[in-house]
C-alpha cells in the first residue's frame, strides 16, 4: 500500500528542495500543474501544501503562490527522525528505556540529526492506555517531515506494518524481536540465559523456579519458553524446574507466602528468576522480614541489570547492554536510509550475566 497521495505529494517537493531543483525562494509548482501531474483534485494538493506550510518549509507570497522557505533545506539536509516512543519517566522498568533513547538522542545530536518525539505515544502510554490507532495518526502526520520513525517495543507489529504501509518510511523496532519485514533491533538473550542455567546446575540448585508476570511482555515471553528448553535440555527429577504464575498480580503479602510455600520444601536448593531486578530486590527485603536470608536459604536472580551498585548484597542478573541497543538501533535507521544491507548480527544487542552475591 503507497503512502497517501498527498505525503506522496509533500515528499517530492521536499526532494527538489534537497536537491537544489527547488531553492530558497522559488517558486512550488502551482495547484493547476501539480493537479494535472499527480491526476488528482484541488483538495488533496492543496492538503499537501498546508503539511509543507505547518512545518515551514513553504511560505504562501501574495501573487506568486508558495515559495520555499529558508527553514527548508536546513532541515532536509539533516535528516529528522521520528520517535514514536513512551515518555521519559523516573518508573524504574521505564529507566531502562531511558536509558535506550538517551543513547539514540546522543547519535542523533552528534550526527546532527533531528528528532521528533510523537506525542500521542508519550501521552497514551503516560496514562497506561495503550493506543496504536493514536500513535498510527501521529505517525502518518509527521511523515511529511521525518525521514524514519524508531518504534517503541510495545507497539504491535500489525500497527508498525499499516505505520510503514501509510508513511513510505523505513522503521526500526526497539527492543524486541518483530516479525518478517520488520528491522528490530533486541537483545540477543540466548547465551547469558543458557549460561545462567549451567551455572545453576554447576552451582547445585536442584529447584529453579522461574516467576511468570502472567502479562504478555516480549522478555516475560523469552524467559519462559527458554526455561522450558531448559527443563527439556537438563536431567534433574521431576519438579526442580517450576513456573511461579501470576506474579505481578499478587499483595506483598501474598507473594511472600508463596515464596515461603516454595521454600518449605526441605531438600532442595532454591534459586528465583525474577521479571526484573527491582521485584527480586522487593522478595529479598519481603523474606528477610520473614527470617529467610538470601544466598544462606535460597538463591535469586534478577533481569535487565539496572543500577543496584548501592545496594547489599549485590544481585545476581542477567545484563542487557541498553546503550550497545541504542546504537545498534541508530546505526539500522543509518543503513535503511542509504539502502544499505543489514545483517541480523547487526540487530542482536549485548548482554551478560552479572554475578553478585545472590546465587
Amino acid at each position: 500500500m503507497s503512502p497517501a497521495l498527498y505525503l506522496q505529494i509533500s515528499e517530492d517537493i521536499l526532494r527538489k528542495i534537497e536537491d537544489g531543483s527547488l531553492p530558497v525562494g522559488g517558486t512550488v509548482p502551482s495547484i493547476q500543474v501539480l493537479r494535472e501531474q499527480y491526476r488528482t483534485s484541488h483538495v488533496t494538493v492543496l492538503r499537501a501544501f498546508k503539511a509543507l506550510a505547518d512545518k515551514g518549509m513553504i511560505l504562501k507570497r501574495p501573487g506568486m503562490g508558495y515559495v520555499v522557505a529558508q527553514k527548508a533545506t536546513t532541515v532536509r539536509k539533516l535528516h529528522c527522525l521520528g520517535c514514536l516512543f513512551r515518555n521519559i519517566s523516573n518508573l524504574p522498568l521505564d529507566q531502562y528505556y531511558n536509558s535506550i533513547m538517551g543513547t539514540i538522542q546522543q547519535e542523533c545530536a552528534a550526527a546532527g540529526i533531528g528528532l521528533y518525539f510523537s506525542a500521542a505515544a508519550a501521552k497514551t502510554l503516560l496514562k497506561g492506555c495503550k493506543d496504536p490507532d493514536a500513535v498510527l495518526a501521529d505517525a502518518e502526520a509527521m511523515s511529511s517531515f521525518v525521514d524514519g520513525f524508531f518504534a517503541d517495543s510495545w507497539l504491535p507489529d500489525d500497527c508498525i506494518k499499516e505505520i510503514m504501509k501509510r508513511t513510505g518510511k523505513p522503521l526500526v523496532m526497539v527492543n524486541r524481536s518483530a516479525s518478517k519485514g520488520i528491522a528490530a533491533v533486541y537483545p540477543d538473550l540466548k547465551g547469558s540465559l543458557e549460561n545462567l542455567y549451567g551455572t545453576l546446575q554447576r552451582l547445585g540448585y536442584d529447584s529453579i523456579i522461574c516467576e511468570d508476570t502472567g502479562e504478555w511482555d516480549y522478555y516475560n515471553d523469552v524467559r519462559l519458553k527458554m526455561h522450558a528448553e531448559e527443563k527439556s535440555k537438563h536431567r534433574l527429577p521431576r519438579g526442580s524446574f517450576g513456573i511461579m504464575e501470576r506474579v505481578n498480580f499478587f499483595s506483598m503479602d501474598e507473594m511472600r507466602e508463596k515464596l515461603l510455600h516454595v521454600l518449605s520444601a526441605a531438600g532442595k536448593k532454591h534459586v528465583f528468576l525474577a521479571p526484573t531486578d527491582n521485584a527480586a530486590w522487593s522478595q529479598i527485603r519481603w523474606l528477610r522480614e520473614a527470617g529467610v536470608e538470601v544466598c544462606r536459604d535460597y538463591g535469586m536472580v534478577g533481569f535487565f541489570g539496572l543500577d543496584s551498585s548501592s545496594l547489599i548484597p549485590k544481585l545476581t542478573t542477567v545484563k542487557i547492554d541498553t546503550e550497545d541497543l541504542g546504537r545498534k538501533a541508530f546505526a539500522a535507521m543509518m543503513n535503511l536510509l542509504e539502502g544499505k544491507e543489514i545483517r541480523q548480527t547487526d540487530l542482536l544487542g549485548n548482554t551478560e550475566l552479572k554475578f553478585g552475591e545472590t546465587i
